[in-house]
């Protein structure tokens, strides 16, 4: 995920603010959201496809648990953002019927 893009996210949300985004706007912004969530995600993947335990004999694991960690992590943040940006919408239309 570029700065530019980052950038956007958030001029989108400033005008989100001050009025209703307009339909291609709103799209924009849910799927630049998307593709930051995607590039967190993919990021903290890899570090973790990285991370070894080292044991005071020498012997070094992955972190396993961890993975399966993140696995399960990574079903529950996506129904949770899905959940966010369904509220966020729902919130701004309430916040521009009350304009």
């Amino acid at each position: 995920m570029t700065q530019e893009k980052i950038d956007r996210i958030n001029e989108l949300a400033r005008l989100a603010k001050e009025r209703e985004l307009t339909e291609e706007e709103t799209t924009e912004r849910n799927a630049l959201r998307r593709e930051y969530i995607d590039s967190v995600k993919a990021s903290l993947v890899g570090q973790l496809d990285n991370t070894y335990i080292q044991y005071e004999d020498g012997r070094r694991e992955k972190l396993q648990a961890l993975q399966d960690a993140l696995t399960e992590l990574e079903g529950q943040l996506e129904y949770k953002t899905e959940r966010w940006m369904y509220l966020t919408e729902l919130k701004e239309k309430i916040d521009a019927q009350g304009k």
